[in-house]
């Protein structure tokens, strides 16, 4: 019997030499392009870490050669493969924001569902471990001083707690965080269980929209392995719920939108419209994603008057999204650094409203040529690995192919059956509804009165979830049967550039 499976693993190995060649091949020439005059002394890590994520690709392509018709499976394995080695490898609480959302994650772990904001104080409750991991913060493993130290439970109070974001979102790092308290682990795990059961949930997330999907499999794969995406989703922070949930709302989209006649229920509605209140909570421009189910063809309702539901599902979104922005986000928001911020910055969403009713024209423009704020979200590089901390980083190479890489796969990849040019209009509409949306929200949030042009805190992380409707918008009709190893190969680069973020990382937090 283990002869059996000895031989045929070696069999498996052999029958994909050419794929895994090219995977070695891509990821030395690129990961050595990363490197520097600098980093020449210090090549133990990097050598060991390549070895590392040399291994891990070869698993991942040997199970997707064994696993094609079931590839969600796949995609799971890729992200906790390489998602796994990002939560341990990535510094102390270094991703946009991670340190607040610990003391969230470690808040909710006590079944504190909604933070007690003390009004005398002006602080949150949390504990003293959280506040020693925040002095290393960005800087060092587990050699920190702190991290090997039992978990200190003695109060501390934090300003600030994310107390305008939903409880569920923090859900699975919390549960992260019980399981470290549980179990008497070292301090570092209060970061580290946090992490793996965040990634856990996105990984989950991602594949259910793969297996959900009867279109675009190999596109929401690549997609779903996005490094920014992962480097989020091996972090504390709540964008591993918002981009699991946004793949996975769009997924059954396609679902619905590729049903037979009649097929569609008031079950399958219900769902659609519960995941977009879930994102929507998180993100309010994303309640937008409940506009989707317009696209589908009143015929796929098993009644007609099913579609009418569709219209009260939208509206009744739209009402909860005010409610919840006015009723606790932002009131919970201010209760926090920001109200300081937004003082001292002259940032008041009531005066820039009137402002903008005052220099209506200036504004509208401003709005119609938003599209040139595109080529600011994708400065720095940050569509390949977001390591906004780590300036410099990555090389010319990488930060060249991988944008090309990706906008082909959303741009240019050929649909098995067609997709009707209403259907494409109406996704795009709704994809720069929520695009612009966004940028209205922080122009109102976060942008100083009368700074209609410069509207600050944009990122490119806030719309990742907009990306898996971009090969449905844009992909090419193509009724010619497509070459299995085109597929192949992109799952192949997909692992490639994936892997470059675990090396990117110890060179940049080792090796510098």
């Amino acid at each position: 019997m283990n002869l059996t499976i000895f031989y045929n693993s070696f069999k498996s190995i052999f029958n994909n030499k050419n794929y895994i060649s090219l995977y070695l091949v891509f990821i030395i020439i690129l990961s050595l392009s990363m490197l520097n005059a600098d980093n020449y002394s210090h090549l133990t890590n990097y050598i060991l870490i390549l070895l590392l994520v040399s291994f891990l690709g070869i698993i991942c392509i040997l199970y997707y050669h064994k696993e094609k018709n079931r590839i969600h499976r796949v995609t799971f394995v890729i992200i906790i493969c390489f998602g796994v080695l990002t939560c341990f490898i990535t510094p102390i609480l270094s991703v946009h924001d991670e340190g607040e959302h610990l003391i969230r994650a470690e808040i909710t772990s006590r079944g504190e569902l909604i933070p007690n904001y003390d009004q005398e104080t002006g602080t949150y409750t949390t504990i003293k471990a959280v506040n020693n991991l925040h002095l290393d913060d960005g800087k060092k493993h587990v050699t920190s001083p702190y991290a090997l130290l039992p978990i200190d439970y003695t109060p501390y109070h934090d300003p600030s707690a994310f107390a305008q974001n939903p409880f569920y979102g923090y859900l699975p790092q919390s549960l992260g965080i019980i399981i470290a308290k549980t179990f008497n682990l070292s301090t570092i795990w209060l970061l580290w269980m946090p992490r793996l059961l965040n990634l856990l949930l996105y990984a989950i997330l991602s594949a259910l929209a793969i297996r959900k999907s009867p279109i675009l499999k190999v596109p929401l794969i690549i997609i779903s392995c996005i490094p920014l995406t992962i480097y989020q989703s091996a972090s504390i922070s709540i964008d591993s719920m918002i981009n699991g949930l946004g793949i996975l709302i769009i997924a059954y989209f396609f679902y619905m939108y590729k049903s037979s006649d009649k097929q569609i229920q008031m079950k399958e509605i219900f769902i659609f419209f519960f995941l977009c209140l879930l994102i929507g909570l998180c993100k309010v421009p994303y309640f937008a994603l409940s506009f989707l189910i317009l696209l589908i063809h009143p015929k796929k309702f098993k009644f007609k008057k099913y579609y009418c539901f569709n219209i009260i599902g939208i509206i009744t979104l739209g009402i909860l999204a005010i409610l919840w922005t006015n009723g606790y986000a932002t009131p919970n928001m201010i209760n926090s650094w920001r109200e300081d911020f937004l003082i001292k910055n002259n940032i008041n969403s009531t005066e820039q409203i009137s402002f903008i009713k005052n220099h209506f024209s200036e504004f509208f423009v401003s709005i119609l040529q938003i599209g040139n704020y595109i080529e600011d979200l994708l400065s720095n590089n940050a569509v390949f690995t977001g390591f906004f901390n780590f300036p410099g980083y990555g090389s010319l190479l990488v930060n060249t192919i991988y944008p090309m890489f990706l906008s082909a796969i959303c741009f240019l990849y050929p649909h098995k059956s067609l997709i009707n040019i209403k259907s494409r209009i109406g996704s795009f509409l709704i994809a720069y509804l929520i695009f612009i949306g966004t940028y209205i929200t922080l122009l109102l949030s976060w942008t100083p009165v009368g700074s209609i042009n410069n509207i600050w805190m944009v990122q490119l992380r806030y719309f990742m979830p907009l990306i898996p409707l971009l090969p449905f918008t844009f992909g090419i009709n193509n009724e010619i049967r497509r070459i299995e190893k085109v597929d192949n190969i992109l799952i192949v680069l997909t692992i490639g550039f994936l892997a470059l973020l675990p090396v990117l990382t110890v060179i940049k937090t080792t090796m510098n």
